[in-house]
């Protein structure tokens, strides 16, 4: 994989922050335009089976029962990439019978950001930080190959994994750092019990979470027994 910056802005000292940015800093000034035009280029090999939605900078493809989504996200500059996947019987579960929100066109069932990845990282630790700080030409140019080496490195094989329920379930409870979001609130691991018909891994996923709301207060205890309660009743129903 090439060399990435080592620097995340805010969470490392000045001077490393300040060698981030200038590593991508060489040549004309580029806009937030500019580099969301230019990168699918430097992703077309690794990416043959998604298609870019320009309007959106976000890659899509489709899954046997979902969708995977990967989205070009910059902000003051600086790019990070969010991953992850929609499952569709998980996202009705929890639509229809959590009344959970869901955000369009972005992965809700599991996602990541790059962003909190890094050697310093209390979610997920990896070698080099996978952000850019891009303001010039030069900058973009070199970020590109680097930007394709996460997506073939990392990205795809979460995503891959990602795409069955079981998996998501596994992170979730076990590596929660590798997946953005409240999962307290958000449901899914009791959606995927449900969608299962598991009883045993509902009674295993309460006492988790269960463990976990000292730290929640009253309105987060109330909320997971409602989902419990809920759970444990459309199980019992599906038999």
């Amino acid at each position: 994989m090439p060399v990435l910056p080592q620097g995340v802005p805010g969470n490392d000292p000045p001077g490393v922050v300040d060698a981030s940015f200038d590593r991508y800093s060489g040549g004309e000034f580029v806009g937030k335009k500019h580099i969301l035009r230019s990168i699918p280029a430097a992703l077309e090999r690794v990416l043959p089976d998604f298609r870019y939605m320009s309007s959106m900078a976000q890659y899509r493809r489709p899954f046997e029962g979902g969708t995977s989504y990967i989205i070009l996200n910059v902000s003051k500059m600086v790019l990070a990439l969010d991953f992850g996947t929609n499952i569709d019987a998980v996202e009705d579960i929890r639509k229809h019978l959590f009344s959970c929100i869901q955000v369009r066109n972005s992965p809700n069932t599991i996602s990541l950001r790059t962003g909190s990845m890094g050697l310093d990282s209390t979610r997920w630790r990896q070698p080099e930080h996978a952000i850019w700080p891009i303001t010039g030409s030069e900058g973009l140019q070199l970020a590109g190959p680097e930007i394709a080496a996460v997506v073939e490195d990392i990205v795809l094989p979460y995503l891959a994994r990602h795409e069955h329920p079981e998996h998501v379930r596994e992170t979730l409870l076990n590596h929660p750092g590798n997946a953005s979001g409240a999962h307290l609130y958000r449901a899914v691991p009791f959606a995927i019990d449900v969608l299962r018909g598991r009883m045993d891994w509902l009674e295993d996923d309460f006492a988790h979470y269960r463990a976990l709301l000292p730290s929640h207060g009253a309105e987060a205890h109330s909320a997971l027994e409602e989902r419990y309660k809920l759970a444990k009743e459309a199980i019992r129903v599906r038999g």
